[in-house]
């Protein structure tokens, strides 16, 4: 776009230049004004025409655009069936163990994180646990930071 821009600067100059030579060359009288408006034609023609070869559409830009939007939606998705995946994975270990320690009724909430440089990490691991569980919290808190390095977080409640 910049050399078309260009292009066409250096012909409205060279245009320019040549009707004003033509003109001082020109005499006096009545060819004068003819060779002026003649000169004046030549002049606006070499402004306008090379414009009708620049596409002025924004379909190049908007293209771009609809790309990048497109492209961060598929990240964005991607990203989420990754932390979807990896919670589920963190709930079927803190699960398994669990049921081999013959606890039931709890419910587990994980909340995984993706940051700019696509890093991932646990944000939270909640266990829900029926409060007659409360003495296998340190079992169970052992097993969560040994397997995935986090703390969890525990919330009791009554059976009734």
């Amino acid at each position: 776009m910049v050399e078309v821009i260009k292009g066409w600067a250096a012909s409205v100059a060279v245009a320019a230049a040549v009707s004003a030579i033509i003109g001082f060359l020109t005499p006096q009288g009545g060819i004068q004004r003819s060779v002026k408006f003649l000169t004046g034609v030549f002049t606006v023609l070499m402004f306008v025409l090379p414009l009708k070869n620049v596409d002025f559409s924004l379909s190049e830009y908007t293209y771009s655009i609809e790309e990048s939007i497109l492209k961060y939606e598929l990240e964005e998705t991607v990203e989420k069936q990754v932390s979807d995946s990896l919670a589920e994975q963190i709930k079927g270990e803190i699960s398994a163990f669990l049921n081999k320690n013959h606890v039931i009724g709890y419910e587990i909430e994980t909340e995984i994180n993706i940051d700019n440089q696509k890093n991932i990490s646990i944000e939270s691991i909640v266990i829900n646990l029926p409060d007659i569980y409360s003495e296998k919290t340190g079992e169970i808190y052992a097993f969560v930071k040994e397997k995935f390095n986090f703390e969890p977080q525990f919330y009791y409640f009554g059976e009734g």
